[in-house]
């Protein structure tokens, strides 16, 4: 919910999966731009203040399982958060639309704890951040807050490790209950159960 309380109900059947080039055009260089939310689902709040997971709990998403903000940037590496930090991990990837680069993605991974004796969590940032040149050119008019746009996930990992669980947990519950009473063999009246 943003300031208004407002959510984005889309119908059934429609889904919200924007593209990556979508994400930079359509919302955060908006944001940038304008300094008004350009999505009710997109929700604007310092995401370094809280964990994911109480994160999570405030805000509704968009998608199971996915949430969008717009969050003042934070340059660094590790970035503190609630009981954690975020940590970058590979590479950063340039974002291009129309053969012009207009931002990068990198991605961050949530860990629990202070270092060295924090532990890795299954919540994963992409975080998007409009090309330099580009935020140059929209920042000669006036001054504005440097955003990035971020979309926080459980890792797929960790979505296959849980429906991996979840399955092998129903086979076991089907089994249990398709058990059917067997007749003994050595005297073909009494009824058990094995």
């Amino acid at each position: 919910m943003d300031s208004t309380g407002l959510v984005l109900s889309l119908s059934p059947g429609y889904r919200f999966s924007p593209k990556d080039h979508e994400l930079i055009n359509e919302y955060l260089k908006k944001k940038i731009d304008s300094q008004t939310d350009p999505c009710l689902n997109i929700f604007t709040t310092n995401i370094y203040k809280n964990s994911p997971r109480e994160l999570t709990a405030l805000y509704p998403s968009m998608e199971e399982g996915e949430w969008y903000f717009l969050t003042p940037r934070n340059r660094g590496d590790q970035r503190v958060a609630g009981n954690g930090y975020w940590k970058a991990y590979g590479t950063e990837k340039q974002i291009h639309h129309n053969n012009i680069c207009i931002g990068s993605k990198r991605s961050l991974k949530f860990y629990e704890g202070k270092p060295p004796k924090s532990k890795k969590s299954n919540w994963v940032i992409e975080e998007y951040a409009v090309d330099k040149q580009q935020e140059d050119a929209i920042n000669m008019m006036q001054i504005h807050e440097d955003y990035v746009l971020c979309r926080i996930r459980m890792s797929l990992r960790s979505k296959k490790e849980a429906a991996a669980s979840k399955s092998c947990e129903t086979k076991k519950q089907k089994a249990k209950s398709s058990r059917l009473p067997l007749i003994h063999e050595d005297d073909g009246l009494s009824l058990s159960t094995k």
